[in-house]
């Protein structure tokens, strides 16, 4: 509830009715205009609305009614002053196209601001019918911000003749308050027209705008999930069609991914079943590792340090997966695609390209790093101690020990790399879709960028003609994308703080390690082991170079969060280059974007160039610790 005081000062009643969400940054929070005074009992109101008396009131909030719940189909909203006529008459045409229909009218129903709000609650549509002055009437904007509250399908309808307040687009959208300028965001408007043929197709137009289609697209949700991710690219229709989308994901990452068990949106039922079943092995590679902390003897055994950095390195990998894959069939990409993000041809194939140049790449490392594994493991477990124990004097369980040990370290460990690269790649991809969303934004400013393309309208010195209307739209969609960003960003830093929190356990270790020096250490009893089996060192120098912990992936890895630094730079250096016709909406535009910072920020992982000579000391101590302990085997060898 929001409490209004007659005679409190308007200043006041503006700042306590509703600011932007607490995820903005401070200084970029944006006080919501709310005039108060619609309440007072002087002044003039229009017909058919509540007059209030004088004292204490409050405005109830709205509240979300199942759809199968809802008293009326439609609620009109509209300023009577201009528009009363109007609306009667789109009643009296959906009426005849759908005579079922029923309407929640001021005139009709209970005008008071309760009886407002329980219409606005319990209609599963609401139409907006807009003339001048709408997004200044008080009561339209509280009907708005109780459709907003209760998650209603809006529907937008504007007059199109000026002697009825024919409105013009961008006074609405510079005069309406700041929350509500999103739904001419959201929402394309339905030209309303008098001549019987052209209404015909206004009227077409609101009933597939209606909660019976919205219904229809909100069930589908989930089946859209399963299919491959696309771009919308068509600009002639509000929803794209299979035909006019092009994929996101290139099909050589899509067949590298499903060989390693990953099932992306759109895999085969195969692929999904694969992927259950790489789950389980997975997990039971895990376990295999995990109990050879009880069998430390034989050509199999290094020592409990390298062994420990692998058993914690499956479930690390395992819940990063898990997580990547949650974002990518979660429908905030979705909702990333079909709502942030116009993405044309040469955009996508740009994409597709970078694309299949890392994944040869990922490709090469997963076959290195398999070949090292392969190389320094399965000869132990294929040793005579092991694989000929079964039918001799030694222990029958060696034998089976070794058979499961072989298979693990020949066919699930591949795909753990497999998967733990893959999970890097989609992050890559993901942070890629974010910033694309960020530079569709700016073609809300003026045509010619979405025309000639961002790049282009950067290079053409003209300036741009960008109007306060369009300043607001683009500021609507800036804050849009920014928020679901930072909801990627939350769900993507889970394993990244379990990351930092071992890294964190290891450091002790590293300083002891790194105090002993790089010298030779002829006491150390993994010597002897290593003059023993050759094997062995194999696997000390890949758990040098590759380690799970302090190798190569894991620096590929602990930075990926400060690659957003690079979009960072690289949006606002473009931003930077554009010319403004008005100075005011330039001076307007760039106060705006200096309160985002689009670095990656989620929980305790916040991603700036200062906290990175914070986290760069641990992973660098950690790194050369292990170094260390590799270095003064390798010259006692």
């Amino acid at each position: 509830m929001v409490n209004f005081v007659e005679g409190e000062d308007d200043t006041e009643t503006k700042s306590s009715i509703s600011t932007w969400n607490a995820d903005l940054p401070e200084n970029v929070i944006v006080r919501l205009n709310s005039d108060a005074s619609f309440l007072r009992s002087s002044g003039s109101s229009s017909p058919g609305r509540p007059r209030q008396s004088p004292g204490r009131h409050l405005i109830p909030e709205a509240y979300a009614v199942p759809y199968v719940q809802c008293t009326w189909d439609f609620f009109l909203s509209h300023k009577q002053s201009n528009a009363q006529d109007a609306v009667s008459n789109l009643r009296v045409a959906i009426s005849e196209r759908m005579p079922s229909c029923s309407f929640w009218l001021d005139i009709e129903q209970d005008p008071t601001v309760n009886g407002m709000c329980h219409g606005v609650s319990n209609s599963k549509n609401f139409l907006l019918f807009l003339t001048t002055g709408v997004t200044e009437s008080k009561f339209c904007q509280m009907e708005m911000r109780w459709a907003i509250e209760a998650d209603k399908n809006v529907i937008l309808v504007a007059e199109t003749d000026e002697r009825h307040g024919k409105p013009d687009y961008a006074e609405l959208i510079a005069k309406c308050p700041e929350d509500l300028k999103e739904l001419f965001e959201d929402h394309v408007i339905i030209p309303w027209y008098r001549d019987p043929e052209l209404r015909s197709v206004c009227i077409s137009k609101i009933l597939k705008k209606c909660v019976f289609e919205i219904d229809g697209e909100r069930s589908s949700v989930g089946a859209k999930l399963q299919r491959p991710l696309m771009f919308r690219h068509d600009d002639t229709s509000s929803v794209a069609s299979d035909e006019t989308s092009i994929q996101v994901i290139d099909s050589s990452f899509v067949f590298f991914t499903s060989i390693w068990g990953i099932a992306l949106p759109g895999a085969s039922t195969f692929v999904q079943r694969w992927a259950i079943s790489v789950t389980f092995l997975v997990l039971a590679c895990g376990a295999l590792c995990f109990s050879r902390f009880f069998h430390q003897t034989g050509p199999t055994w290094l020592d409990s340090w390298t062994l420990l950095q692998n058993v914690t390195a499956h479930p690390v990998v395992f819940i990063l997966l898990q997580v990547v894959l949650s974002v990518l069939r979660s429908d905030l990409i979705l909702d990333l695609l079909e709502h942030h993000i116009d993405c044309n041809k040469s955009e996508a194939v740009g994409l597709r390209f970078r694309t299949r140049l890392l994944c040869a790449l990922v490709w090469i490392l997963t076959f290195l790093v398999s070949a090292a594994t392969w190389w320094g493991y399965i000869p132990g477990f294929l040793h005579p101690g092991y694989i000929g124990a079964l039918g001799n004097e030694l222990p029958d369980h060696r034998f089976f020990f070794a058979i499961a040990h072989t298979f693990a370290y020949a066919f699930v460990l591949p795909i753990m790399y497999g998967s733990g690269l893959s999970s890097v790649m989609m992050m890559l991809l993901i942070q890629e879709l974010c910033f694309m969303a960020f530079t569709t934004n700016l073609q809300r400013l003026n045509n010619d960028i979405k025309t000639l393309g961002l790049n282009e309208a950067v290079a053409n010195t003209s300036a741009l003609r960008v109007e306060e209307g369009d300043l607001a739209k683009f500021k609507i969609g800036f804050v849009k994308t920014w928020r679901l960003q930072k909801q990627i960003q939350r769900k993507i830093a889970i394993p990244y703080m379990l990351f930092w929190i071992l890294q964190l356990c290891a450091l002790p270790w590293s300083l002891i390690s790194l105090a002993k020096g790089f010298e030779a250490d002829f006491a150390d009893p993994r010597v002897e082991r290593l003059h023993q089996y050759d094997h062995l060192l194999v696997r000390l120098l890949s758990s040098m170079i590759a380690s799970p912990w302090f190798g190569v992936p894991t620096w590929i890895f602990a930075l990926y969060p400060w690659l957003p630094l690079y979009h960072h730079w690289r949006f606002h250096n473009l931003t930077k280059q554009l010319i403004f016709a008005k100075p005011q909406v330039e001076v307007a535009f760039r106060s705006f974007l200096s309160g985002f910072e689009l670095y990656f920020s989620g929980y305790a992982i916040h991603a700036t160039p200062a906290m990175l000579l914070v986290y760069f000391p641990f992973l660098l101590i950690n790194t050369l610790g292990n170094v260390a302990e590799k270095v003064r085997l390798l010259r006692a060898y």
